[in-house]
């Protein structure tokens, strides 16, 4: 059985790490939990069949954490969130326990620092073969950070921390084979170079208490080591990154990093070979009475006397700091709570804690943060995660569940740390190494989301794992402390949970299969049965709601089928019901609604969109675009006080983003979510105050936004109207309207500066070469049935045509004498739209459009400045 359940846990956690960490509750986070579940199960029978207790029953205290996950459902804001982080915590304590199983043999137990280590050096390799493009894997660099499998370089970074500190402690036993040797000492230099390349500051920040840690906890002998060690690591580490992150060869660095890590291999194994170094440290000790009482504390105050001049040194840019690599330099002057990524994560931390007072017994669900944070932020930051495990856990299972958890990690340490009094040296070792290694990742998490990798936990729980005693050892503690075995009923209840656990995994994992299915080239048939399956195996998950809706949508778009309108408005109220505060999936079914053409369940969802996210500017503008729209079809048909009423509308919700807008437009803030509506918001605006017969401040709306107003229409100084006969054009809209007519398009001056990128994306669509167009280029273009006839972009010179050399365009102008001019300002500064002799072109700046139908008659003749203005044109009628 030892080697059936080492093999499962062992193969978990081995091949996870490339999964993203296991960072998203996707088909594989759901195998790997269904995988554990059924090895627990296993495990439990094998146990009550053969009447194994010998496990102390404080183990299972793990066991209370889904419990409260389970608890948190009757407040969960978030069923499916709260379900995945019920089926993780599940997996984590099937992990954790069957791991102090493997612990209590003897003869094997020895095998899990080994693999662990083999792990370590694995990802290590990994990450560093993927930062020299030797493997390719999906961000696994971003900004010339090392991101690892993780995909986020602050979480990679504290995970390389926890081995290196962890290879460094390991590496002060008495190694006698050189094998082991080997396995400890050879990786060092490399986990402290990928960590290094890191560039995390948190990280930089933990990482020397972690190894403080290591240090006091260690005897005094085996502390001399460890700073030989450590200081060997850090200064070829060191070394290596700057020829890393430097113009040097590849093959020179991989060279120096080989030597490096043979040298340091070789001070390993002289420093291991304790029969002849012992007697010279035990010599120094008896020699002094001070360093035999008190060694280990004294070399503990000299080492923080040095690391705060090392500290001062480091802030205050002096000797060490000026040897630094420049790269790291830099980093290391961001350290302060002045910083924007210091500030904003206190700013989340604040609403967390606001959150924490309304969810105090049993919390908000898992993944409570990214739904409710939205609503109680006072400023307009964007933040998925939150950015501390701990008050990840605190919002997830309320203050009750959150001192449990913490209970039991102070439980777990506290059996650890008493352990280290009643364990042989190689074990006691171990131990420190495992606990110095999982603080690294335990203080990390404070500041960091590093809890929400599922393989962060395993590596916390491995470690753990190593640092509890064996039964025999538990015994002489076991009577004063209440330590008690497991009952038979006991682990039959934690079966009982791992059994519940299955078949929701499994469930949820097959919804994923069937989603997966949607991404395929499938049929409508297979489409609906996907869509249907994985709703019915996981009627939790709103993506899957809102998922299937699309599909419902795509056979309404081809056939009008009643029942599929029913079960789309079925699937939005059921999101509604199950996320109320989930702003995507609502703003999206109510995207949905309105290409149904429902316009008012449209704007109903979109307005609990806006609800549960007021500083999400797309809900707003499409808020103010929708309604906007009924109010100008409705005052077509004469329907005046409906279209009031929906212009009032769009005014108040253009009144309400105005005043937060104005408090937040110029204040630095960290992440800062984009805080601008769109140029049709505005443009939808000022139509309905032009409704409202508002026209003064649907002009200065239009003005501010440096729309083109001609001559004869808006006094901008005296904010005075010269007239109500106006209307509001833009580029974009023209062309998606007429597109089928015959559009003919001149440049004159520049066109470029502010050409709205939807125009230039529109152009390219229609088969244009408008991306060639240069500043202060020539540029010219005639459109019919949606596409391009004809265009031409010069950049140093004028664009001419008539028909002798544009002969294909006399038809299309039915037969008339034609004559096209775009003329860019230093090729001539003019644009000309001649049929018959008759000019039709504005010979503005910017772009001229002219319109006809297919016979020819004049539709329009417009000019858009989009040197100044974003393709948006003010006329008189």
């Amino acid at each position: 059985m030892f080697w059936f359940v080492f093999a499962i846990l062992g193969a978990v956690f081995f091949f996870t790490p490339y999964s993203e960490g296991l960072f998203f509750d996707d088909y594989v986070m759901y195998f790997v939990e269904s995988a554990l579940f059924v090895t627990f199960m296993i495990w439990v029978i094998y146990m009550l069949v053969k009447k194994k207790t010998e496990l102390p029953s404080v183990y299972l205290l793990i066991f209370i954490i889904p419990i409260t996950y389970l608890i948190a459902f009757f407040t969960a804001e978030s069923p499916i969130g709260n379900f995945n982080n019920l089926l993780r915590w599940l997996a984590y304590a099937s992990f954790f326990v069957m791991l102090i199983w493997l612990r209590q043999d003897k003869q094997k137990s020895h095998y899990l620092p080994v693999f662990f280590q083999i792990t370590a050096i694995a990802i290590a390799l990994f990450s560093l073969f993927g930062y020299l493009g030797w493997i390719d894997y999906r961000d696994i660099v971003m900004g010339q950070r090392l991101t690892g499998p993780f995909q986020y370089a602050n979480t990679f970074g504290a995970v390389m921390g926890a081995f290196w500190i962890f290879s460094l402690i390991m590496s002060t036993r008495k190694l006698t084979h050189f094998k082991m040797v080997c396995l400890y000492a050879l990786p060092v230099v490399l986990f402290g170079t990928v960590f290094m390349l890191s560039y995390s500051r948190g990280v930089f920040i933990f990482f020397p208490i972690a190894w403080f840690i290591g240090l006091i906890l260690l005897p005094f002998k085996n502390q001399l080591i460890y700073l030989i060690h450590s200081f060997i690591s850090i200064v070829f580490s060191l070394i290596l990154y700057a020829l890393y992150t430097s113009d040097t060869p590849i093959v020179v660095s991989l060279i120096v990093l080989v030597a490096a890590i043979a040298i340091y291999t070789v001070v390993s194994m002289f420093l291991s070979h304790k029969q002849k170094l012992d007697p010279a440290i035990d010599k120094l000790i008896e020699r002094n009475g001070l360093l035999k009482r008190s060694g280990r504390y004294i070399t503990a105050v000299v080492i923080v006397a040095i690391g705060a001049l090392l500290a001062a040194d480091l802030l205050n840019s002096g000797v060490v700091h000026s040897v630094l690599p420049s790269s790291l330099q830099e980093r290391l002057n961001d350290i302060n709570l002045e910083t924007s990524s210091a500030s904003g994560r206190l700013n989340m931390y604040e609403d967390a804690l606001r959150i924490s007072k309304d969810y105090i017994v049993t919390g908000a669900g898992g993944d409570a943060w990214r739904y409710l944070y939205a609503v109680y932020q006072d400023e307009p930051y964007l933040s998925n995660e939150i950015h501390s495990g701990y008050l990840e856990i605190l919002l997830g299972v309320g203050w009750i569940g959150f001192v449990l958890f913490m209970g039991m990690l102070i439980a777990f340490i506290y059996v650890a740390l008493r352990k280290l009094t009643v364990v042989n040296e190689n074990d006691r070792t171990v131990s420190i190494a495992a606990l110095s290694a999982s603080a690294m990742l335990l203080l990390h998490s404070a500041i960091d989301f590093d809890f929400s990798f599922g393989l962060v936990w395993f590596i916390i729980l491995w470690l753990l794992a190593m640092c509890m005693p064996r039964v025999a050892k538990v015994e002489p503690i076991r009577e004063r402390n209440g330590l008690r075995r497991i009952k038979p009923y006991v682990a039959s209840g934690a079966a009982v949970l791992a059994i519940v656990g299955l078949f929701f995994s499994f469930r949820f994992f097959m919804a994923e299969q069937s989603a997966s299915k949607l991404s395929g080239q499938i049929s409508m048939d297979q489409a609906i049965n996907a869509a249907d399956s994985m709703t019915s195996l996981n009627p939790y998950s709103t993506d899957y709601l809102y998922r299937a809706s699309t599909v419902y949508f795509q056979i309404l778009q081809s056939s009008s089928q009643p029942e599929y309108t029913e079960k789309i408005v079925d699937a939005a109220q059921k999101a509604r019901d199950l996320e109320p505060r989930n702003g995507i999936i609502l703003y999206n079914f109510g995207n949905l609604f309105a290409q149904l053409g429902d316009p008012d369940r449209a704007i109903e969802y979109m307005t609990f969109a806006h609800e549960a996210n007021r500083f999400q500017t797309d809900y707003i503008n499409s808020l103010i675009n929708i309604k906007s729209q009924i109010a100008f079809r409705a005052q077509l048909e004469g329907n005046d006080e409906r279209a009031k009423s929906y212009a009032e509308a769009v005014r108040k919700d253009y009144e309400e983003y105005k005043e937060w807008f104005e408090e937040f437009k110029d204040k630095s803030i960290p992440d800062k979510r984009n805080i601008r509506i769109n140029t049709d918001a505005y443009i939808s605006t000022a139509g309905s105050l032009q409704i409202l017969q508002e026209d003064a401040a649907a002009l200065e709306i239009l003005y501010s936004m440096g729309a083109h107003l001609e001559p004869g229409i808006y006094d901008p100084e005296q904010k005075k109207v010269l007239t109500q006969d106006y209307t509001i054009s833009t580029l974009e809209n023209l062309l998606r309207s007429y597109s089928n007519q015959i559009v003919v398009l001149s440049v004159r001056d520049e066109a470029t500066n502010k050409l709205p990128v939807e125009v230039r994306n529109l152009l390219l669509e229609m088969g244009a070469s408008i991306d060639q167009l240069e500043y202060r280029g020539s540029y010219a273009a005639v459109i019919t049935d949606g596409y391009v006839l004809k265009d031409e972009v010069q950049n140093s010179t004028a664009v001419e045509w008539n028909a002798e050399n544009a002969p294909e365009l006399t038809q299309i102008f039915g037969g008339k004498a034609f004559r096209i001019l775009s003329a860019g300002n230093p090729h001539g500064n003019d644009s000309s739209i001649q049929l018959d002799g008759v000019e039709y072109s504005k010979n503005g700046r910017g772009v001229n459009m002219v319109i006809f139908d297919k016979q020819m008659n004049l539709i329009g003749s417009f000019h858009f400045d989009t040197f100044q203005s974003p393709g948006i044109s003010v006329f008189k009628y």
